[in-house]
């Protein structure tokens, strides 16, 4: 009896998924399924071609030299398939149609969503998916069709336009902090990002000026960091455009502390695409509107 060899598109985003993210668990949760789904779909696909592609062991998947072999024949069939998709993105002429978009939950609340109303009256047939999320999206993939980073991208077929730069300020409740005196960094109660994004700079420089038993508050969403300043909790580092629009005004500090958060790079907003899509109408439609928006924004002092 001879082997079913079939072989869909969806196999080959399952390997490549394996193979970017070295685990089941991170691959199923990549694509959008359940671990035990992929499992069970990478055993039936290994058993279609009759190769082992991974080893298998608690510490996640170890490619084989099987698949290091077939891995450049894996990659081309990729590339043709998203030029493929690109390609059909093209014909478009009108704007309308679903943009996907991914950002940081604190610029999808404060920036896009006032946003919207003028943006959807402008262009009605146009319509909108947003991933307000810290997690990364890859571009190259079409996981999503324009991003709002906090860095521009060193890497990939992409363009890249930076929305607005503005300053990292420390940050608290009126009611904290009218009339107070300057305060030492260290001696704040403090609102921080909790360990799973211990990696971003705001976290990092937290960190290093400020003990650990001072945090009274981690989060992983800036919404509520900033909503739990305005309670008065306690200081936050936010970009002063997001504190004063959640109600917050910068705290007093000691001019050796006040240096030090002087020092941080402003922080920056890039808006990025991948460059077969800059000129799809509806993905243009937003790339030109938000450019447009944001700098007349800073322009009158709204930003």
């Amino acid at each position: 009896m001879a082997r079913d060899r079939t072989f869909r598109w969806d196999d080959l985003a399952l390997l490549m998924a394996c193979r970017r993210a070295g685990t089941l668990t991170a691959a199923a949760q990549n694509l959008g399924l359940d671990p035990a789904t992929a499992s069970r779909r990478l055993t039936q696909l290994e058993t279609a071609l009759d190769v082992v592609l991974f080893h298998r062991s608690r510490d996640g998947l170890v490619e084989t030299a099987a698949l290091q072999a077939l891995v450049p024949m894996a990659e081309a069939a990729e590339a043709a398939m998203l030029r493929f998709v690109q390609a059909a993105d093209g014909v478009e002429t009108e704007v309308q149609g679903t943009v996907r978009m991914s950002m940081p939950p604190g610029v999808a609340d404060t920036l896009l969503v006032p946003l919207l109303p003028r943006l959807l009256a402008r262009h009605p047939q146009l319509r909108l998916e947003i991933d307000a999320s810290t997690g990364y999206v890859d571009l190259e993939r079409r996981e999503a069709d324009l991003v709002l980073r906090s860095h521009r991208p060193e890497h990939g077929d992409l363009v890249a336009a930076r929305l607005l730069e503005a300053r990292l300020a420390v940050m608290g409740a009126p009611g904290n902090v009218d009339n107070a005196p300057p305060s030492e960094l260290a001696a704040l109660p403090w609102i921080a990002w909790d360990h799973l994004l211990a990696h971003l700079p705001e976290a990092r420089w937290l960190a290093a000026n400020v003990p650990d038993a001072n945090i009274v508050l981690r989060s992983s969403a800036l919404a509520v960091q900033l909503a739990a300043a305005r309670s008065g909790v306690g200081a936050v580092l936010a970009v002063e455009v997001q504190g004063r629009h959640a109600g917050l005004v910068p705290v007093p500090l000691m001019a050796a502390d006040q240096a030090k958060v002087d020092a941080l790079p402003p922080g920056a907003l890039w808006l990025v695409c991948h460059r077969a899509l800059r000129d799809v109408p509806r993905v243009s439609a937003v790339w030109n509107f938000l450019r447009d928006e944001v700098a007349e924004m800073q322009r009158t002092g709204v930003l």
